[in-house]
């Protein structure tokens, strides 16, 4: 069974029109009571299937009146980084982009970001209850209706809570010479059995 993940949004959803608010985001944020503070966003620079978004994701966390300090380094000290606790303007952080096989973002139950276990879960350590009682819900339930409206509500209160926002899709390319090898199977990912080098 494939279950809608967090990357699509329910038909139902109202909040999104598909175009940047910016300006409702910057209302928002002064109802909040943001002042300003830098958001640290870690920037891989070394790492080509992630380098160029953070540079867009910084530019439109600030149209949308974010204080960004973009912080450039290679991908071997962003994972490090990325396991500090402290404060962002400590040495921590406040957001990192990473990318994922679309093989394991079908099922709710398979996404290592997607937890709310706190101190136990993915890095950020969101301590959501909710969150995780939808997911029990949805590993407990064999009726396929049933997972299809839980992985929409898990899909929402990720959306509501912040949890992680997806910016985008991306497809890998493969190419393979003709008459040099066959056996490939199509898959969301790479897999390698079956192929045979004449």
């Amino acid at each position: 069974m494939q279950a809608r993940t967090p990357a699509t949004l329910p038909a139902s959803h109202s909040s999104r029109s598909g175009k940047p608010q910016f300006e409702k985001a910057r209302q928002l944020l002064k109802e909040a009571g943001y002042n300003g503070k830098p958001v640290v966003l870690l920037h891989p620079s070394d790492l080509a299937s992630l380098n160029k978004y953070p540079i867009v994701y910084a530019q439109l966390l600030k149209q949308a009146g974010f204080n960004v300090d973009l912080q450039t380094m290679d991908w071997s000290t962003l994972i490090t980084r990325r396991a500090k606790k402290d404060p962002a303007d400590k040495g921590g952080w406040n957001a990192f982009i990473s990318v994922w096989p679309e093989a394991t973002l079908l099922n709710p139950m398979f996404m290592s970001f997607l937890t709310g276990t706190g101190e136990k879960g993915w890095f950020g350590w969101a301590t959501d209850d909710k969150l995780e009682a939808l997911k029990s819900a949805f590993s407990a339930t064999p009726d396929p209706a049933e997972r299809k409206r839980l992985a929409e509500a898990i899909q929402l209160r990720v959306y509501e809570t912040g949890l992680m926002a997806p910016i985008g899709r991306g497809y890998l390319t493969t190419a393979v010479r003709k008459g040099v090898v066959d056996g490939v199977v199509p898959a969301p990912a790479f897999v390698y059995w079956n192929i045979r080098k004449h």
